[in-house]
């Protein structure tokens, strides 16, 4: 092969890798309006050390252009990954009771098959939480909390949840040590149906608390409406923190990655994750190797609150791991 032969296929090459790359990028760009791009852009803390890997190739072809491209493509898709995060965080000890001051949430889709969903819950109320807040429960758990006082006798005496309406919400609890005031979610259409939101009455200063859950993105059917109970959702909590003086906290699955529109939307609404940028893998699907699962449950904080511990736990009987929050207060 002679040299332009050669610098012809170099340079073909690197085109591709910087154009993989940056239709990568897209992904978060798009995603809000491309079903398949929003789906990408959920698996984006797993696409991008490939991505730099591409960066490389170019380098080694030595194409500068081409490497420049895809370097800055790698870091506006990798952006979303980052942006309102802590850095590092301590993991919380299970085995102890939170720091003075702070407060314990733990937020798990308990999955509706789970046939251990009762030896899980006793699992959960062993970490010492002071919240917790189930996702997608199962009639089992529906009638042994709401009709046949499972909760009776226990630290976590108040709930709220959100009841199942047709293919339009799943069943979600919030358990509380302190009582809970139902909050008027506002003026949004269909929030009386999708959002749960209270008041949580702590002695040392009350905040708000939320579950969130929208449809999985399995088909365009589902991801639309799951975007639209997202948007609902947004809405009515740039309502509430408008409206609020608390901080708001909110335990969500949301069936999405950090780089996904529903992450998007979450921010754009005033809300952080807590999972720190290093330290601790994804939460779903719990079985498999831990740089293989994607984040799609996290507990998510207004101003106001600030993680100071975080873990993710698997070994339950449902397909997504509980994430574990010790969260500070600062008004």
């Amino acid at each position: 092969m002679n040299h332009a032969s050669a610098s012809r296929y170099k340079r073909l090459l690197s085109r591709l890798l910087a154009g993989l790359v940056v239709v990568w990028w897209g992904s978060t760009a798009f995603g809000r309006g491309w079903f398949l791009f929003d789906v990408l852009a959920s698996w984006q803390a797993q696409i991008l050390p490939i991505a730099l890997l591409g960066c490389a190739g170019c380098l080694l072809l030595r194409r500068r252009s081409e490497a420049a491209a895809a370097a800055l493509a790698c870091g506006l898709a990798a952006w979303p990954l980052v942006a309102g995060r802590p850095l590092t965080l301590p993991r919380t000890d299970l085995d102890s009771a939170p720091v003075a001051g702070a407060v314990r949430i733990v937020s798990l889709n308990i999955d509706p098959r789970n046939p251990e969903w009762l030896a899980d819950l006793r699992r959960v109320w062993s970490w010492q939480p002071d919240i917790v807040v189930l996702i997608e429960s199962s009639p089992e758990m529906w009638r042994a909390i709401v009709r046949n006082g499972l909760l009776d006798g226990t630290e976590w005496l108040y709930h709220e949840r959100r009841a199942w309406v047709g293919d339009m919400t799943s069943p979600c609890f919030v358990l509380s040590r302190w009582p809970l005031e139902r909050l008027d979610p506002g003026p949004t259409p269909d929030a009386e149906r999708d959002v749960l939101l209270a008041r949580v009455e702590r002695p040392e200063g009350a905040f708000v608390i939320s579950a969130v859950h929208p449809h999985s993105p399995r088909s365009l059917e589902r991801w639309v409406r799951g975007n639209a109970q997202i948007r609902t959702t947004a809405q009515c909590f740039s309502f509430a923190l408008k409206g609020e003086t608390e901080p708001l906290v909110v335990g969500a699955d949301l069936n999405s990655g950090p780089a996904g529109w529903r992450g998007s939307a979450m921010r754009a609404a005033g809300l952080s994750m807590c999972k720190p940028v290093l330290g601790g893998w994804g939460s779903f699907p719990s079985g498999v190797p831990g740089a293989l699962r994607v984040q799609l449950d996290d507990v998510w904080v207004s101003d106001g609150a600030r993680p100071v511990a975080w873990a993710s736990v698997e070994g339950l009987g449902s397909d997504h791991c509980a994430v574990v929050v010790d969260v500070v207060f600062e008004r």
